[in-house]
């Protein structure tokens, strides 16, 4: 079993239940869709990892926040999960971290991104995501994959 985890309930009026386990422990992400799409930051995140960019995701819980940290380190990614009780990311304290492969670290957030996007959720539940760089995002880890 992977050491991440993602699940999710469908979309509400804006807001998305996102169920994060890592290791022993599953974070409840109760986010909205203002000010920004953090399914959409998502896509875009791991799109910078398979560049081999550090990228992150802030997912607004109103007022509290999460902080999704993907930082490439060589053939491993490293995840942070960080939380504060405002808007505020210098005021975030670290709630898990893990450095694993890319199949370890990414691909449960790709795969959950699949299945955002075969559900095809749409306004006025949850806004429009581009998914044109999820194909490009599979390839790599495809190419990176353990053999």
């Amino acid at each position: 079993m992977s050491p991440i985890t993602v699940r999710f309930d469908p979309p509400s009026h804006g807001w998305l239940t996102l169920y994060v386990g890592v290791g022993e422990r599953t974070f409840c992400i109760d986010a909205a869709d203002m000010p920004n799409n953090p399914v959409q930051a998502l896509v875009d995140a791991l799109d910078l990892a398979a560049s081999h960019k550090a990228s992150s995701v802030w997912w607004n819980l109103e007022p509290g926040g999460y902080w999704m940290e993907f930082v490439p380190q060589g053939e491993r990614v490293e995840f942070r999960l960080s939380y504060a009780k405002q808007a505020d990311a210098t005021k975030a304290t670290t709630q898990a971290t893990l450095l694993g492969s890319r199949d370890e670290v990414i691909l449960p957030f790709w795969r959950f991104l699949q299945a955002f996007q075969t559900a095809r959720f749409a306004e006025p539940d949850w806004p429009d995501v581009y998914f044109e760089r999820m194909a490009c995002i599979g390839e790599w880890l495809e190419r990176t994959a353990k053999h």
